[in-house]
């Protein structure tokens, strides 16, 4: 019998768009949400409130109402990011965003090119990660 050993830093998470709604309040999303913002410096964020749908486009950098979008670096040096954060706690508290959880959602593609996150679909949790969670155990 042969066995594959699997490698846990190889497995995807996801290989279609999504936005993280993490505990800091801030946003994460993968590259293939990247790739379909057209690949950013900046982006503006949108709210439908009667909707509850979050909006991302792509932004003209410089412009008062644009997010920075960094890129988390990977272990694998020169490699390309395959996340992205956006640093937006005063977009979701000022839209009552639900952040006790980090919680995954899935984007949709819509006509006029915003990527939309629809919150009433209740999202995945995201389990803390295992170093968060030692942290948390051992305070």
């Amino acid at each position: 019998m042969e066995f594959e050993r699997f490698e846990r830093t190889t497995a995807p998470t996801s290989k279609g768009p999504f936005v993280t709604v993490n505990k800091r309040g801030n946003f994460s999303f993968n590259r293939a949400t990247f790739e379909l913002l057209g690949e950013p410096e900046e982006i503006e964020l949108l709210f439908s409130k009667p909707d509850r749908v979050i909006g991302l486009k792509a932004a003209t950098p410089g412009e008062p109402y644009a997010f920075p979008v960094k890129p988390v670096l990977g272990r694998t040096p020169g490699s390309k990011p395959s996340n992205y954060t956006v640093n937006c706690l005063s977009f979701v508290n000022h839209y009552g965003i639900d952040h006790s959880v980090s919680r995954r959602y899935e984007v949709e593609q819509r006509d006029d090119g915003i990527l939309a996150v629809d919150l009433k679909q209740g999202g995945v949790e995201i389990p803390p990660s295992r170093s968060r969670q030692r942290e948390v155990a051992n305070n």
